[in-house]
């Protein structure tokens, strides 16, 4: 019942705008060329999918699961077993990319690779962290070499 009403909030502010994170669909843009991607969410797969659409990259995920798709959400590896077995790949030849320790706990828990995104003030524990997705170290860790994908650094607002 809670999740049904969470879900009708959501669904509420679907024709709103989206900004996606610096970087987010330059990176996506580039890695769908060569390795299939897939979304991890604590959020309903239909938003999630809403968001990606009106941004342009819903057509570059291979599976998209959300909350409503798993039994457990993150910090349980639930959502990344799902995400792995949608692309019919181990998880451990997977590897994630989380802003947020509850995703990392969860990818990590599944036994994927984890790269953390940290805010400033943040402290993750992944196996690799970056400041953000166009950080240059980022982008070769990913293999991301041809520099007309490459991401440019956004100066701060």
């Amino acid at each position: 019942m809670l999740a049904a009403e969470i879900t009708s909030l959501v669904g509420g502010n679907l024709g709103r705008p989206v900004t996606p994170i610096p970087g987010a669909v330059q990176l996506v843009t580039a890695l769908s060329a060569t390795i299939p991607l897939a979304v991890a969410s604590n959020s309903p797969a239909l938003v999630v999918r809403s968001h990606l659409t009106r941004i342009g990259i819903a057509h570059l995920f291979r599976a998209i699961v959300g909350i409503d798709d798993v039994g457990a959400p993150k910090p349980a590896p639930d959502p990344y077993q799902l995400a792995c077995a949608r692309l019919g790949i181990a998880a451990q030849h997977c590897t994630a990319i989380e802003d947020s320790q509850e995703g990392i706990t969860s990818a990590a828990a599944a036994g994927l690779y984890v790269i953390g995104i940290q805010a400033p003030g943040d402290c993750l524990d992944a196996d690799a962290v970056y400041p953000d997705l166009t950080d240059p170290r980022l982008l070769h860790a990913l293999r991301i070499r041809d520099t007309a994908v490459r991401v440019t650094r956004q100066s701060p607002a």
